[in-house]
C-alpha cells in the first residue's frame, strides 16, 4: 500500500450548542491527538481577512501538535479567489500563517470558487503543495471529469483531490468512478477527501433536522475496501476523513473506529513523507 497520512477534516466536527470555529478546531485536535492522527483546518476567508492575527496565533498554537496540518481556504461564489484585492490579501494572511506554521503541508481549494488559479500559484513550494477538489452536483464548477482534466492540464503546479463523496454522487450524471480519476492523475493525487455519500446515521443521536452528504465509511466497508485498496497506485496520499463527527463520547468512539477501519485497511500505520509538492 501506498504510504499515507491521516487527517481528520474540521468542517465535519460537529460543534456543541453555542460552539463557535475556535471550539470546534480545537476539539479536532483533541480528538485526533491520541490516534496519531493530523487536522485539516477550515478557513473562512471572510472571517480570516477580517480576524487574521487572531486566528494565525491559533493555528500557530494548534499547528505544534502535529507533524503536518493541511489547510482548506474557502470563500464563496460572490467572493471567489483569482486576480482581484480579496485574494491579494487573503494571500498575505496565508504567507503570515505559513509562517507562524512552517509544517503546513498543503492547501486544498475548491474550484468553482476560484475564478483565476494563476495567483495560487505562490502557495506552492518544494515543502508544500497546492490542489483541487474535485466536486459534487451542487457546485458550479469543477465537478466532472473533463472539467478536472482541463484545469491540471492548464495548470502545472495544481495537484488533485478526489472527494469518494463527491464521486460516488456525480455517478448518477454519467461521470466515471474512483478507479478512472486514479488511472488519469496519479501522479498529481497527494490527497484524497473520504466519506459516503448520503446520511447514514440514527436520527436520535443527531441534531435535530441534521442533514449530511458526507458519511463516514465505516457505514459501508465493502465499498470502501475498494476504494482504499486502488490507492496502492499512488506513490503516497494524504487521507482526509470527512464524514461528520457527532458530539461527545458518539463521536469520539465512531472517529477512533473509523481510523482503525481504515489502517486495517491500508495496513499498519506508515506516515507519509511530512510534505509533498507537485510544484515544477
Amino acid at each position: 500500500m501506498a504510504p499515507f497520512e491521516l487527517f481528520l477534516h474540521d468542517a465535519g466536527v460537529l460543534p456543541e450548542p453555542g460552539q463557535g470555529p475556535s471550539d470546534v478546531r480545537r476539539r479536532c485536535a483533541e480528538l485526533v491527538a491520541p490516534l496519531r492522527a493530523g487536522c485539516q483546518i477550515t478557513l473562512n476567508h471572510r472571517f480570516f481577512l477580517s480576524n487574521g492575527d487572531a486566528v494565525i496565533e491559533e493555528l500557530a498554537v494548534l499547528a505544534r501538535s502535529f507533524e503536518t496540518v493541511l489547510i482548506h481556504p474557502h470563500s464563496t461564489y460572490e467572493l471567489p479567489f483569482g486576480c482581484n484585492a480579496y485574494t491579494e490579501g487573503a494571500l498575505a494572511l496565508l504567507a503570515r500563517a505559513h509562517k507562524a506554521c512552517p509544517n503546513i503541508a498543503g492547501y486544498c481549494f475548491h474550484p468553482d470558487l476560484v475564478t483565476d488559479f494563476a495567483p495560487l500559484a505562490a502557495l506552492a513550494s518544494e515543502t508544500c503543495y497546492v490542489a483541487v477538489e474535485g466536486m459534487g452536483k451542487i457546485s458550479r464548477r469543477g465537478k466532472t471529469f473533463a472539467e478536472i482534466e482541463a484545469l491540471l492540464a492548464a495548470h502545472d503546479f495544481l495537484g488533485f483531490v478526489p472527494d469518494t463523496a463527491h464521486v460516488q454522487e456525480m455517478l448518477s450524471a454519467g461521470e466515471p468512478g474512483l478507479a478512472a480519476y486514479l488511472d488519469a492523475f496519479a501522479a498529481r493525487i497527494i490527497e484524497i477527501h473520504l466519506s459516503q455519500t448520503g446520511n447514514f446515521y440514527d436520527p436520535r443521536a443527531m441534531p435535530e433536522g441534521f442533514e449530511t452528504n458526507h458519511s463516514l465509511v465505516q457505514f459501508d466497508t465493502e465499498l470502501t475496501r475498494g476504494w482504499l485498496s486502488s490507492l496502492g497506485r499512488l506513490d503516497s496520499v494524504n487521507i482526509v476523513l470527512e464524514g461528520v463527527i457527532p458530539t461527545g463520547r458518539l463521536g469520539a468512539g465512531l472517529l477512533a473506529a473509523e481510523v482503525d477501519f481504515v489502517r486495517s485497511v491500508m495496513g499498519d500505520f506508515t506516515p507519509a513523507p511530512a510534505a509533498s509538492s507537485v510544484a515544477p
